[in-house]
């Protein structure tokens, strides 16, 4: 009793300590893309994880927290940074979301017009045939480097066009059904989080999104089989 319930305490502590650091950093993007593939994974699965008990217990802690969050900066810091943030995001305003959503396909579209629209600029010409688009577009000086967009779709789409773009929703989509992705919970979870991420920010070169991509592709977490006849402590 006494290891379960330290082992219990040492769960809420881990859970805490991934939670305040992307809520510290603002990353808004991230956090939306958690809390709809969260959403996501417990509607496909509603029946079966409504009756986990520790998954209802952690919605509730986490709701409960959230709320009284929000209610103290509402009530003693209504012009914090983070209200601040979402203000602008809703109004358009935020420069970092717009970079990462809409206006990196604005600028993949326009290096598009530079070469072919089947089969895109071709791989590193972004830093090259791009770079004068992207200061251009943001009034950069013309000594500032950029090397990259920052959104993994839209950057696709900039270096092997509307060919490479389509072969790789194609790819995912293939593998998601092939690996049959849906019969884990966890594997389901990172698969709709990064889906949805791929289309708000990342890079094409960004390793941590390759890693996220075969933790979901790949059973390397067995325990958190949907059908899986636990005869242990359930994980859920």
């Amino acid at each position: 009793q006494v290891i379960l319930k330290q082992n219990r305490i040492n769960s809420w502590l881990l859970l805490f300590m991934l939670i305040i650091p992307y809520i510290l950093s603002f990353s808004i993007g991230v956090i939306g893309c958690l809390l709809l593939s969260a959403a996501i994974t417990y509607l496909i699965h509603f029946r079966l994880l409504t009756r986990k008990r520790r998954l209802i217990n952690l919605l509730a802690v986490v709701a409960t927290v959230a709320i009284s969050f929000f209610t103290f900066l509402i009530l003693f810091f209504p012009q914090n940074i983070l209200f601040l943030r979402f203000e602008n995001i809703f109004i358009g305003n935020d420069t970092s979301g717009n970079g990462r959503t809409y206006e990196a396909f604005i600028l993949a579209m326009k290096m598009l017009d530079l070469k072919s629209y089947e089969w895109g600029i071709g791989a590193g010409q972004i830093k090259i045939l791009g770079a004068d688009i992207i200061r251009s577009y943001y009034l950069y000086d013309l000594d500032y480097n950029t090397f990259a967009i920052p959104n993994a779709v839209a950057e696709t789409l900039a270096i092997f066009g509307w060919v490479g773009f389509t072969l790789r929703l194609l790819v995912e989509i293939f593998l998601f059904f092939y690996t049959k992705v849906w019969t884990n919970y966890y594997r389901l979870l990172l698969f709709i989080f990064i889906f949805f991420y791929q289309f708000s920010g990342s890079f094409i070169t960004n390793i941590a999104e390759y890693v996220i991509w075969i933790l979901a592709f790949t059973n390397s977490f067995p325990d958190f089989d949907v059908r899986k006849k636990y005869t242990g402590r359930i994980v859920c």
